[in-house]
């Protein structure tokens, strides 16, 4: 498997200084930034406020203890590999991991660039009335990016109509961007449980649906 479809470890480079750069786009928790030697990639950084959250925590869960401001990248990497035992690839519908650089703002992951058109990133799901798409379009695109999900087996615990982006490239298509993987018990049971999982995308539909005011 190349570099591109596996997470790979940590790049051996000088640190990048996210200071010279203002972020692409905001999360709750992270920070995006174009990666300043490669055009086509993205670096996320745990934002310098829930880093300082974090540290100031005293928490009980293990998972939290070992992972701190990094427990949300550890889920994702975990599902990245889920994926990748489950189907021997990475599906489409996400981006490629690149592995982590040294950043002034601490340990950078680094992703592919979803973009609409050109090196323009991807507008979020929540924007799509901004870019000519018609609800039909935008319910049919939904409803194709959740039957991926649902045949690849992804977890997708905090999916939302902004961690779902428009990629204009090689086609129009959704890519989940942010949100993915989920928490061991949810594993466990809709492993155990028939139809559990149905339930639970089930769910994850209606409330996407209710969020875009479509369908």
């Amino acid at each position: 498997m190349s570099s591109e479809t596996i997470p790979s470890t940590t790049e051996r480079a000088e640190q990048i200084d996210l200071g010279k750069y203002s972020p692409l786009a905001a999360g709750r928790s992270r920070l995006i930034y174009d990666h300043p030697h490669h055009p086509g990639r993205l670096i996320k950084v745990i934002s310098p406020e829930k880093r300082a959250r974090t540290l100031k925590k005293h928490v009980l869960r293990p998972s939290r203890r070992r992972y701190k401001a990094l427990r949300g990248t550890f889920v994702e990497l975990e599902e990245y590999l889920a994926l990748l035992a489950r189907n021997e690839k990475l599906p489409e519908f996400l981006p490629r991991h690149f592995g982590f650089v040294d950043t002034s703002h601490g340990p950078g992951q680094v992703v592919e660039k979803i973009c609409l058109h050109g090196t323009a990133v991807a507008p979020a799901l929540s924007s799509w009335r901004d870019y000519g798409l018609r609800e039909t379009e935008v319910v049919a695109m939904l409803d194709h990016l959740l039957g991926q999900i649902e045949r690849a087996g992804m977890m997708a615990s905090d999916l939302s109509i902004e961690n779902i982006v428009i990629s204009g490239q090689p086609e129009r298509r959704l890519v989940v961007v942010d949100g993915f993987g989920g928490d061991m018990h949810w594993r466990v049971l809709t492993g155990l449980v028939p139809g559990l999982s149905q339930v639970y995308r089930s769910r994850i539909r209606k409330r996407l649906f209710r969020a875009l005011g479509v369908g």
